[in-house]
């Protein structure tokens, strides 16, 4: 998937999950990607407002990523 956005010309990738899936985070962070912040009751399931984590690879940061294996 990088390796297509870095063909495509994206400038910025977004990876987003829940603050206590830690193995999806983990997964982003192998990836290179880079943790932003929690948006906090950024969202609502079954009447609970819920915060995601968001992470991301920008720029220079996309071709570092689309590299590695």
């Amino acid at each position: 998937m990088i390796r297509i956005a870095i063909e495509l010309g994206v400038q910025r990738l977004t990876w987003e999950c829940s603050p206590q899936n830690v193995a999806s985070r983990r997964l982003a962070e192998h990836l290179g990607f880079r943790y932003e912040g929690t948006a906090r009751a950024d969202y609502v399931v079954r009447n609970e407002r819920l915060d995601t984590d968001r992470l991301s690879l920008v720029g220079d940061e996309l071709a570092a990523a689309g590299c590695r294996r």
